[in-house]
């Protein structure tokens, strides 16, 4: 992949880089995560808000170059009901010859510090 959009999907934000040639050359946070995702019952006002996010980073590339179709999602949780998002978005404001936008999962991605509702602590007992 030369050049793709990377989507970070946390809890509280979603972090957007546009990678080339494995430099980052744009980054941009979206205050829209999971937990917002699931307190709009993941809706379509939950869609379009998590796309704004995504909108707002490929205008800012299509000022410069034409924008990625080749996506890249980091999630803990909901990966597939994003992935169809993301792919089932309109484009059309944009130039992609024609091309689809595809968009692969990234599994290697470790959960959420907060999904299993517990954080590391440290315990001290007395005897």
């Amino acid at each position: 992949m030369p050049h793709y959009l990377l989507i970070e999907v946390d809890d509280s934000k979603t972090n957007l880089k546009y990678v080339v040639d494995e430099n980052v050359l744009a980054t941009h946070s979206h205050d829209f995560g999971l937990k917002h995702l699931e307190s709009h019952a993941m809706s379509k006002i939950a869609s379009s808000k998590f796309l704004d996010g995504v909108f707002y980073i490929l205008e800012y590339i299509s000022l410069y170059e034409r924008i990625p179709t080749e996506f890249v999602l980091c999630s803990p949780r909901y990966s597939s009901w994003i992935k169809n998002l993301i792919e089932e978005a309109s484009y059309t404001q944009f130039y992609t010859n024609k091309i689809p936008v595809c968009v692969k999962i990234d599994g290697n991605r470790e959960a959420s510090s907060n999904y299993a509702r517990h954080k590391k602590t440290t315990f001290s007992f007395k005897v």
